[in-house]
This record gives C-alpha cells, structure tokens and sequence, in this order.
C-alpha cells in the first residue's frame, strides 16, 4: 500500500470536512489547481474515483488515516 504524504493527510482531513479545493487551497495557502493535483494523486494511492471514496478508504482500517487517528474517531461517530 502506498503511504499518503502528510500534505496529502492533511487535504483528505479537509475533504473529510467537506471542504471545496479553493477553499482548501485557502486553508493551506497553495493555489486550488495543487490542491487539485494533491486529489488526484490521492485517488491514484488508494484506487479510488472520487471525494468521499478517497474519505472512506483513508479512514478504512489498515488505510493512512486509520490506525490512532481521533479524526477517525470523529468521522465514525458521524457515519
């Protein structure tokens, strides 16, 4: 399995929030098109084809965002 990049983490957590790619690029202060570029270089990583698949494969156990993470805790309490 390929190891998602802290940056990459950190855009899935925001996606995770619902949060759009200008407003992420924002948050991060990169341009929305490297936010783009971040998204589909996540979705080649874990398989997947679109924002809330790459959430939920983050978040699957044994995935990055899985294992200790309280945002995985958080995102389950909604689910």
């Amino acid at each position: 399995m390929l190891e998602l990049s802290p940056r990459e983490q950190q855009i899935v957590r925001l996606v995770a929030k619902g949060l759009v790619n200008k407003t992420i690029g924002h948050v991060l202060d990169i341009s929305p098109w490297t936010v783009a570029t971040h998204v589909r270089r996540i979705f080649a990583k874990l398989g997947v084809a679109s924002r809330a698949s790459m959430v939920a494969a983050a978040y699957e156990p044994g995935r990055p965002l899985a294992a200790g993470s309280e945002d995985a805790r958080i995102l389950a309490q909604h689910l």
